[in-house]
């Protein structure tokens, strides 16, 4: 049996004791804790929407590292909720560095060769705006942009 993997890891580098203790805080609270989960939707912003989905929080992994604990690391080893990614930098973004941009790329990946199952993704993530996109739509906006020319030289 074959296994999937999103991987990615990134920095965010310069925290202020403010910024890393809130990242500890939220990064720490407990998604099946009913006031925990009340507060994490609170810090993120979240509260109201009923299409959040927070469960396993946060399903990435994370480090404060540096002996002031100044930089934080976003990685993951097997896989990643991209939503609680995106929640957890608008939030920290929005409550700290309102002209920050985060930006991450990812890769997807199997532990057999099958058809079709590697490729990879990325995130731009501001206070205001998420764009983002992988090498599947990227690869089929290519084919047909070549299959729509006209007069392409054949071989």
């Amino acid at each position: 049996m074959a296994n999937n993997y999103s991987l990615f890891s990134e920095q965010i580098e310069g925290l202020s004791p403010d910024e890393s203790k809130w990242v500890d805080k939220v990064l720490r609270l407990d998604s099946c804790d009913e006031d925990e989960i009340v507060e994490l939707k609170r810090e993120l912003s979240v509260e109201g929407k009923e299409d959040v989905d927070l469960d396993s929080w946060p399903q990435f992994d994370w480090a404060l590292e540096g002996e002031a604990k100044d930089s934080l690391w976003l990685y993951t080893e097997e896989g990643a909720n991209e939503d609680h990614l995106i929640f957890f930098v608008q939030a920290l973004i929005c409550k700290f560095r309102p002209d920050y941009i985060f930006s991450v790329t990812g890769s997807c990946t199997c532990s057999k060769p099958r058809i079709g199952e590697f490729g990879g993704w990325w995130l731009v993530i501001s206070k205001d705006e998420v764009k983002g996109g992988n090498t599947w739509d990227a690869v089929q906006d290519a084919t047909k942009s070549m299959s729509n020319l006209s007069g392409a030289k054949s071989c």
